[in-house]
């Protein structure tokens, strides 16, 4: 048996400040200090996480106002947005192959992140779900994961992007309309 010195200086080396909060004070404690369900380090383009967000504002499409929907792809190991398209209605397979296609391509004017990625994940949208979507994700070799209901926290990259964009980006824009309803618009 060691020394008591000797073990606490272990338990000090191997536990981390959350776990020992944890074993003081409750688990809610040592969510407090931890990173709660930290994902394994990844390599570029290893995994891909698509969503779609309204964005709270009032654009002009053709004479009528709108709320356009952007559906985008985000690289989860560099958190890089690799893909995007905006679209003035609700998303359709079409701006979901609009923005694979953004995704992929790196040539001027999309930029050096994108690729092709090795896994793609999703929740249980329509136009992700898709015959055409999965047809071409599929065809890059894109293992596709498709997430159950009601979990966003298994997207965690794409859903922290949308409430960003949702905070800083739309906010400071000047036809924001969210702080005027009240309500949440994404979708």
């Amino acid at each position: 048996m060691p020394s008591p010195s000797t073990f606490l200086r272990a338990l000090r080396r191997d536990l981390t400040a959350g776990e020992r909060a944890g074993h003081r004070k409750g688990p809610e404690t040592a969510r407090a200090l931890d990173v709660f369900a930290k994902r394994p380090r990844t390599w570029r383009n290893h995994t891909w996480e698509a969503d779609h967000v309204q964005a709270p504002l009032r654009v002009n499409a053709d004479g009528d106002l709108v709320h356009p929907h952007v559906t985008w792809f985000i690289d989860c190991a560099t958190t890089a947005i690799t893909g995007v398209a905006v679209t003035p209605g609700p998303p359709t397979r079409a701006s979901v192959l609009a923005a694979l296609r953004s995704a992929i391509v790196r040539t001027h004017p999309y930029g050096p992140a994108g690729g092709v990625p090795e896994h793609a994940r999703f929740d249980r949208g329509r136009d992700f779900l898709s015959r055409t979507a999965t047809t071409a994700i599929t065809a890059l070799d894109a293992n596709i994961t498709v997430l159950p209901p009601y979990s966003p926290h298994l997207k965690g990259s794409i859903e922290n992007l949308n409430r960003c964009v949702d905070r800083m980006l739309f906010a400071a824009l000047p036809s924001h309309t969210q702080a005027a309803q009240g309500v949440r618009m994404r979708t």
